[in-house]
């Protein structure tokens, strides 16, 4: 059947690529301009610096730097006061997913009233307010996706809006401070978006060709990254592969993985990406005997040269469980989090992630309870 293809922003990248924010801020419509970050990607400098080149261009620029990790939906709440006092023409989303998703939701409230929890679910496209984003990690892809995920505080699970952004700037400069831990965490997110969107039912042959191309390139050059932060060949490799995935998986899906990581992410108070590598094995496998055939190029990418369509779900699966060993990324167990525990998050897994009925095969509460259970004993 027809499949459509669809960016839904234009993207600059390349190193340097943040020096032209001043520029694309007046093509966008001038200030005054709102930055939104967390406070660590402020410490680290590079947000004032961003500003200051805004504000010699004459853009009148402020900065709410009270973003915190998930999105809660409270902070969001907060920042959306901001507009009863100034209006905004343009908003600048710089940091991690938790930042970027938060400035998606901030832009909903800068053209409609709050609280941000009346907008759950639902597809809201900007009006006079324009929303840039800039990434400073290689892992959520949220500068080209339509979702921004939010941490319901209410009912304590992660739901979301869709709010694309008018504009990209990913600049792989920007993630050369990210530490080993959070390159680590937030690659393997990438990758899973990657493995998700080439097994889910919504895939296509675009699809297709940029998760293939992002698993290979994370297996080339995450754990280069996470020893050498300033490989800039390796950085620019994984701020490409993390744009693509999310490409990827905007014009096809995500499924159970994503489904599981948001809810054990919130239960468990565990990062997603964390969730992310240890449940993206467990996926393959689950995957594999849907498509034996095309779970061989899967392989091929992760590297491994002597897949059959018999072996090869196990083989790609065994890859990534060692590529996250060679992380240092922990296993559950290990943490002192029981199994039942992490097999209770099945049922809230199913409720809450509606992209879970895109998974390759019908995925009820028994199937994730029977996927948490495994993702818990094979890592």
């Amino acid at each position: 059947m027809p499949n459509v293809y669809q960016q839904l922003c234009p993207v600059l990248f390349g190193a340097g690529a943040a020096d032209a924010l001043p520029e694309k801020v007046q093509e966008l419509g001038g200030g005054p301009v709102l930055i939104i970050c967390d406070a660590g990607i402020r410490a680290a400098g590079i947000v004032d610096k961003l500003a200051d080149a805004l504000r010699a261009a004459g853009l009148d620029t402020d900065i709410f730097d009270e973003v915190q990790a998930d999105a809660p939906d409270t902070q969001i709440d907060l920042a959306g006061k901001l507009f009863e006092r100034k209006t905004y023409k343009v908003l600048v989303g710089i940091g991690g997913g938790s930042s970027l998703d938060s400035a998606k939701a901030i832009a909903v409230l800068a053209e409609n009233p709050g609280p941000v929890s009346k907008y759950f679910m639902t597809w809201q496209n900007g009006r006079d307010v324009k929303l840039i984003l800039m990434p400073t990690n290689s892992g959520t892809g949220s500068e080209v996706t339509p979702m921004c995920v939010v941490h319901d505080t209410v009912n304590n699970i992660k739901t979301g809006i869709l709010r694309p952004a008018d504009y990209a700037i990913v600049d792989p400069a920007l993630t050369v401070s990210a530490p080993p831990k959070v390159t680590a965490y937030t690659g393997m997110d990438a990758l899973s978006h990657a493995v998700e969107a080439y097994t889910c039912t919504a895939r296509n042959e675009h699809s297709d060709l940029l998760a293939l191309e992002c698993v290979r390139l994370i297996a080339k050059n995450l754990k280069t990254a996470c020893e050498d932060g300033k490989n800039m060949a390796a950085r620019s490799a994984l701020s490409f592969a993390s744009n693509i995935a999310g490409i990827a998986f905007a014009e096809s899906s995500v499924h159970a993985g994503h489904a599981i990581a948001h809810e054990t992410g919130v239960v468990l108070e565990q990062p997603h990406g964390l969730i992310c590598a240890l449940v993206t094995p467990v996926v393959i496998e689950y995957s594999a005997p849907c498509f034996p055939e095309r779970m061989v190029a899967l392989a091929e990418a992760l590297g491994v040269t002597d897949a059959t369509p018999e072996t090869a779900g196990a083989k790609a699966a065994e890859a990534v469980r060692a590529l996250a060993r060679e992380l240092g990324i922990p296993s559950l167990k290990s943490m002192g989090i029981r199994r039942e525990d992490v097999v209770a998050c099945a049922a809230g897994a199913v409720e809450h992630n509606i992209f879970i009925n895109t998974a390759p095969k019908p995925t009820g509460v028994p199937e994730v309870a029977e996927l948490l259970g495994q993702m818990y004993d094979t890592y």
